[in-house]
């Protein structure tokens, strides 16, 4: 048997690599552990989002027997937004398959198979991380590309809305009134949300800042201030997270290295949990022949022999976008101090 006839064997089809690799367990990341994305495979590499105001009015009173007030209907505007793209390229070079003996066995073919997919695993580990850092771009309103500069989805401009005013919690300053401030952003929260439902909303925190509310005064001397143990111990791993002014406060721990998901030292973000569509992951298909008209899912990988007759490039690509529907939600924070 050719070596290279075995990569046109059914272990080696788009379809048995890519069912593998998204058996993959995820990494942690608090973002994804808390359930906020609604992930879904699109056949499109598009994702339209329509928007109704739902501006509540007072009706008027009117004389009986007569006509009634004239009732407008609220158009819909409609939004369409590309998805993405991501896509790495590995290599397995002829010296490397002949290191594998017997080949065209059964065996044989099981272990350039776990080659395989132990080089797209190492890819997808780098997309999981990358999704984590989209997931807290979706947080923030703006989701950007590797370079930490670049835009890939402004939703506050994609959807017209004003990015809330950034809440100075003044932190190192005892007479700061921690629960006024929390009021603040909640009733920013809810004026955004309307109508919706929520369950509760959480402030992600940087390291100084959570430090600082958890040691200030104010929360310290309240009884009702308490460290849950089980809902959330899962989301948060060895970082704290407290629950104090109707909010739940955890010390996000993003990348290590600061080259990654992460939130800065002194800063909070805010948003609520258990809001219906509020946040989305929709994933596209690959740009490959078998994949036209098909749902897309999360990660997708394949082999082919190099025009060189060298090797087998491996590839491991994912289209996904993340949004939040409703950006007007997304409050900021700091402790200036």
């Amino acid at each position: 048997m050719n070596i290279l006839d075995v990569f046109n064997t059914d272990p080696f089809k788009v379809s048995t690599l890519t069912a593998a690799i998204n058996e993959r367990p995820y990494l942690p990341g608090t973002l994804r552990n808390m359930g906020l994305f609604q992930s879904e495979g699109i056949n499109t590499l598009t994702v339209d989002i329509e928007r109704i105001k739902g501006v509540l009015k007072l009706v008027p009173t009117s004389a009986r027997g007569g006509p009634g007030h004239k009732h407008t209907s609220e158009k819909s505007t409609m939004k369409r937004l590309s998805i993405g793209h991501l896509q790495v390229d590995d290599f397995l070079s002829a010296d490397e398959i002949l290191g594998v003996r017997e080949f065209g066995s059964a065996t044989a073919i099981k272990t350039l198979q776990a080659e395989v997919l132990a080089r797209a695993g190492a890819i997808a580990d780098n997309f999981m991380m990358t999704r984590e850092n989209w997931y807290m771009g979706a947080v923030n309103g703006k989701v950007l590309d590797a370079d930490g500069t670049t835009e890939l989805w402004n939703m506050f401009d994609e959807f017209g809305v004003a990015e809330p005013t950034q809440v100075d919690f003044v932190l190192a300053t005892d007479a700061t009134k921690i629960k006024t401030l929390c009021n603040q952003v909640l009733r920013t929260i809810q004026t955004a949300l309307g109508a919706a439902p929520y369950t509760t909303v959480v402030g992600l925190c940087g390291d100084n800042f959570f430090d600082k509310l958890h040691e200030h005064p104010e929360v310290k001397g309240d009884s009702n201030s308490f460290i849950e143990k089980e809902q959330w111990s899962n989301i948060a791993g060895p970082w704290s997270y407290i629950r104090y002014g109707k909010i739940l406060w955890i010390n996000y721990r993003g990348a290590d290295d600061g080259n990654g998901p992460g939130i800065d030292t002194n800063k909070v973000r805010f948003f609520p949990v258990g809001v219906p569509g509020l946040f989305i992951e929709r994933f596209g298909p690959a740009d490959y022949v078998e994949t036209v008209g098909t749902k897309g899912v999360p990660l997708y990988t394949r082999t082919k022999v190099a025009e060189s007759g060298k090797g087998v490039e491996i590839e491991v690509q994912t289209n996904p976008i993340v949004l939040c529907t409703r950006p007007g939600v997304l409050v900021p924070g700091i402790t200036s101090n």
